[in-house]
């Protein structure tokens, strides 16, 4: 019993020393404090362009044209004699001006109206004899001076790139003319029909530039004049009847007013 509690008091006294040569362990380090949410940072982001919205810009260009003109000849005989020979021309020149309309976009889908006004410095003429056995020549012509067309447009856009096709209403005013010993015109506003397409590319801010063909018919033209005696006491009368057609191919500049397009806009992230 006495050897048993001997041995028992040396290990309770032994225990501490024992703990002591054994290697200590550190405590785990708090955990990191969770970072407070940060500020709400700005950025700038450019929006997708947009063709909505009323636009007016300026315009220029060169047209070439068809006048295909048919003389015809009407003898006084009491018999008449009508004949007919072509005298036709080739109107050629430069014209420039306005134009001005309203969009709507849905989508990529861009449709609505346009109206221009220009000014024409387009003309044609053709020396040739009244008839084929005529001596007496005389000089054909036409010129524009002033013109104008409302159409509507409906084209396919991708962001700043719209292409598209446009078709309505033509008018000019065209002056055709006969002159030889004597001098025959008429003035005329013609009335008739253009189609085309072409292509507008956004450049900056509220501004564009475009491309575009048009084909345009404006549609009959006639003077009338009298001839020279012929054989016989008889006289000729003539007249000079003229289709103008011409194709005609333009550039512009165009500006938007307002809309999105107009700027960037913000916008709101946090992270």
């Amino acid at each position: 019993m006495k050897k048993l509690l001997l041995t028992t008091t040396v290990a309770m006294l032994a225990a501490p020393a024992i703990a002591a040569d054994l290697p200590s362990r550190a405590a785990p380090p708090p955990p990191a404090p969770i970072a407070a949410p940060s500020a709400a940072r700005t950025v700038t982001v450019l929006p997708t362009f947009t063709w909505s919205g009323f636009y007016a810009g300026v315009q220029g260009g060169y047209a070439f044209g068809a006048g295909d003109g048919q003389l015809t000849e009407t003898t006084s005989a009491a018999t008449p004699v009508i004949s007919s020979f072509d005298r036709s021309i080739k109107p050629r020149g430069f014209l420039g001006g306005l134009h001005a309309g309203y969009n709507f976009q849905s989508g990529g889908y861009v449709y609505g109206l346009e109206a221009d006004a220009e000014y024409a410095m387009v003309d044609g003429s053709l020396s040739s004899a009244t008839s084929a056995t005529a001596t007496t020549v005389g000089r054909f012509s036409a010129e524009q001076d002033f013109r104008g067309s409302l159409r509507a447009r409906f084209g396919l856009a991708y962001d700043g790139i719209l292409i598209y096709v446009t078709g309505g209403a033509a008018a000019a005013r065209i002056e055709a003319t006969y002159a030889a010993a004597g001098r025959a015109s008429k003035n005329d506003v013609l009335i008739g029909w253009t189609a085309g397409a072409g292509v507008e590319y956004a450049l900056w801010s509220n501004w564009s530039a475009r491309a575009e063909y048009r084909y345009t018919n404006f549609g009959d033209q006639s003077v009338s004049f009298p001839g020279t005696t012929v054989v016989a006491g008889n006289t000729s009368s003539y007249k000079w009847s003229v289709d103008h057609t011409e194709h005609a191919v333009r550039a512009g500049l165009t500006y938007r007013f307002g809309g999105e397009s107009s700027g960037a806009r913000p916008i709101f992230a946090r992270y």
